[in-house]
């Protein structure tokens, strides 16, 4: 069944999809107004692998599947979308998307999304697609460099063979996620990876299997570490610390609406982009909560919350008290809590216990910051700023943020305040060799 959709509710609605967060007001209505619903059932198809077409999906309510070669990679919910490859490059479907559950969809046509999408954001949407090369394997890859390292292997830039374009490429020894019992861990980070689409996370593109050696291949982001950044910048003044916090704060909102809590946010999990543009990477302890509550102690200690550290049951609110945390460390220099311990015992002994202090130099100028960060580091979870009914919007409309532009943010249309003179790595001194030769395996559960 289709209808015309006329109401302003939609207009809402279309700005919380993130291609269309860079029109102005008067853009969405008209294209709000373009938009047709479609109803369908389980067992319905959206469109099938291979043919054509020019028809572009937002996920109102329900469910799909989206499945490549007869293989499920996906499924996608209420403000994902489907359809832009055949809108932007105008080939055959890369994938099929079948209905799971009830579900309306809002269908848009080529000569609306024409007039709509522009500027900025098609072109972000043209190098995400360019990502998604859903053929690419090892064998079409070149090794470029290691550009760093972590206790299970080397992170590698890589090259298409065929395009040209250059990724970051993951490789996991077996051997040693064996030894440290993290197959079940590396399993989930790579389902949620797969499941994440968003301007301020790295993006996965796919997993590979061989004998010794689990990969993950990412976009590869050549601004070096927010660390480096910071350090340039010294102490942050509040422009500086709105852009980062409020990256930090447009990432978990999306990862917080999918029931994911990152529990490791850090500013070394965070990477900046050739623009200056913040990329959230490393969600090698995030949690879906299934259950209502998470009851596994993990994170980096000083930027635990209270409820993580007791291991009493927590919720994704544990990152608005890391998100704290970061805030203080943009501004002041230090930690918190625990910041002159050497030990975990006595650091959490500190976050659980310790005064919020300020230093008296962070003066009335910054009165706005020194409540946000009060609000946000409050031991009891429920009180948490961004954690009552209102979620995220308690916290958007603080006056720490007043005249912020949150969607000129997520539009990419701000100045960063720290933007990188080339490429940027963690390690920059050693020339890679050809990833390892040999018979190569998708993992079963693997994407495109």
């Amino acid at each position: 069944m289709r209808l015309a959709v006329l109401s302003d509710d939609k207009v809402g609605a279309l700005r919380k999809v993130v291609v269309f967060r860079t029109l102005a007001p008067d853009q969405l209505q008209r294209l709000a107004e373009a938009l047709e619903v479609i109803k369908k059932k389980p067992g319905d198809m959206v469109f099938n692998q291979g043919e054509f077409g020019q028809e572009f999906y937002i996920i109102h309510t329900g469910l799909l599947e989206v499945s490549i070669d007869g293989r499920k990679v996906r499924t996608l919910g209420m403000g994902d979308y489907v359809g832009e490859r055949a809108l932007l490059f105008h080939g055959p479907r890369t994938a099929t998307v079948k209905v799971v559950e009830d579900c309306e969809l809002w269908m848009m046509g080529f000569d609306d999304f024409n007039q709509a999408v522009q500027g900025p954001i098609l072109e972000y949407m043209k190098a995400r697609i360019a990502l998604q090369n859903t053929k690419i394997d090892l064998d079409s890859l070149t090794c470029l460099r290691v550009i760093g390292r972590g206790g299970f292997g080397v992170v590698k830039m890589v090259q298409s063979k065929t395009s040209d374009t250059r990724y970051a490429l993951k490789c996991v020894s077996k051997k040693q996620a064996v030894e440290q019992k993290q197959q079940k861990a590396l399993a989930h980070e790579r389902n949620i990876l797969a499941e994440l689409d968003h301007p301020f996370i790295i993006k996965f593109v796919r997993s590979f299997n061989s004998a010794r050696h689990v990969y993950f291949l990412t976009e590869l982001v050549t601004g070096g570490e927010l660390l480096d950044a910071l350090d340039a910048l010294g102490l942050l003044q509040a422009p500086q610390a709105q852009f980062y916090s409020a990256s930090i704060i447009l990432a978990l909102e999306f990862l917080h609406e999918r029931r994911i809590a990152y529990l490791d946010l850090k500013g070394e999990n965070c990477l900046i982009d050739q623009h200056g543009y913040l990329k959230i990477i490393d969600f090698g302890v995030a949690e879906r909560i299934t259950d209502g509550r998470i009851y596994a102690v993990k994170g980096t200690p000083l930027f635990m919350a209270p409820e993580v550290i007791l291991g009493k049951g927590y919720t994704t609110s544990a990152d608005l008290w890391s998100l704290g945390v970061c805030l203080f460390d943009f501004m002041v220099g230090s930690f918190p809590f625990g910041d002159d311990q050497a030990s975990n015992a006595e650091i959490f002994k500190a976050v659980l216990k310790a005064p919020l202090k300020f230093p008296k130099w962070l003066g009335v100028h910054e009165k706005d910051a020194k409540e946000l960060m009060k609000a946000l580091l409050c031991r009891d979870p429920a009180k948490r700023l961004g954690a009552g009914q209102r979620g995220y919007e308690d916290l958007k409309e603080h006056p720490f943020y007043a005249g912020f532009r949150w969607e000129g943010l997520l539009a990419r249309q701000l100045d960063p305040p720290f933007k990188p003179k080339g490429e940027t790595y963690a390690e920059d001194a050693e020339i890679g060799k050809d990833v390892e030769p040999g018979t190569l395996t998708v993992l079963e559960e693997d994407g495109a």
